[in-house]
Order: C-alpha cells, then sequence, then structure tokens
C-alpha cells in the first residue's frame, strides 16, 4: 500500500514540474525552442529518424564509455548530460507544437503549459504513450532540436 501512495504523489508532482520545465524553457529560449517546434512541424519524418539515430548511437557510446576509468566515465556522464539536454529541449518545442495545434489563438505561454500537459498525461498512458507515444515524441523532438541548430530557416528577404 506505500508504493500506492507513493505513486499518487509522484505521478502529479513529477507533472507538474515538468510542465513547469517546459513553460520556463519556452520563456527562456525562445528562439531556440520556436526553432525546435517549426523544424519538427515542416519535417517530421527527418526529425523522428534524425533522433532515432542519434538517441541510439549516443546511447551505445555512453553504455560502453561507462565501463572503463574515470576519465572515461567522465566523458560517458557529459554526453549522456548532452543527451538529456537536447531531448529536453525537443520535448519543449514539442510540448509547444502540440499546444500551438490545440489552441491557436492563445498566448505562446498558455499553448506551452497545455501543450505540455497534454503530453505527459498522454505519455502516461498505458502501453501505447509508454511504448509509442512518448519514444516518437523524444526522437522528433531531439531530431528537429539537431535539424534547426545545423540547418537555418531561410527567411525571406525584406523590401
Amino acid at each position: 500500500m506505500p508504493e500506492a501512495l507513493a505513486l499518487v504523489i509522484l505521478v502529479p508532482s513529477v507533472s507538474l514540474t515538468l510542465v513547469a520545465l517546459f513553460v520556463a524553457m519556452r520563456a527562456l529560449f525562445p528562439r531556440q525552442i520556436g526553432d525546435v517546434k517549426s523544424t519538427g512541424s515542416t519535417k517530421p519524418g527527418r526529425s523522428f529518424l534524425l533522433g532515432l539515430i542519434n538517441v541510439s548511437f549516443l546511447s551505445v557510446i555512453v553504455a560502453a564509455l561507462s565501463g572503463g576509468g574515470e576519465f572515461l566515465q567522465l566523458v560517458a556522464i557529459l554526453l549522456f548530460a548532452v543527451l538529456v539536454g537536447g531531448l529536453a529541449f525537443g520535448l519543449a518545442g514539442m510540448a509547444l507544437l502540440l499546444g500551438e495545434r490545440l489552441l491557436p489563438e492563445s498566448s505562446e505561454i498558455r499553448q506551452a503549459a497545455w501543450g505540455s500537459a497534454v503530453m505527459i498525461v498522454a505519455s502516461l498512458t498505458p502501453f501505447v504513450g509508454w511504448l509509442l507515444l512518448f519514444p516518437y515524441l523524444l526522437f522528433r523532438g531531439l531530431g528537429a532540436l539537431i535539424l534547426s541548430l545545423f540547418i537555418r530557416p531561410v527567411e525571406p528577404p525584406t523590401t
């Protein structure tokens, strides 16, 4: 019974902190999160594939380096931190994209908050959310981040 009580307390509090994280990231890094959102919207397949490849590649490298000496373990921790940071930026962009599609007339902060909440609750759906939706959002978000870092969107010429 104590495990059930801990779960009842843990899930809402973690969900609320994730919503706050994604809203704060949108407020602190508006251009980067906006670029991830637009890239994820315009190139969903390419973003997903690039994210899947990079998560797989970095996971194998981190696992291989973590079995080495102290220096290699430090490198593994740094690579893991870069991967987690990239995933956070990607998920923040996907939350904004989802919020924009759900509430097109609202402010971007409201869109980010509602998009985050819907994304988190939908990802908590047993099996479909855990095994399909959440990994899809992770891979698509990371791929969109990588594409937005290396491929600048073409801006229309000013007259």
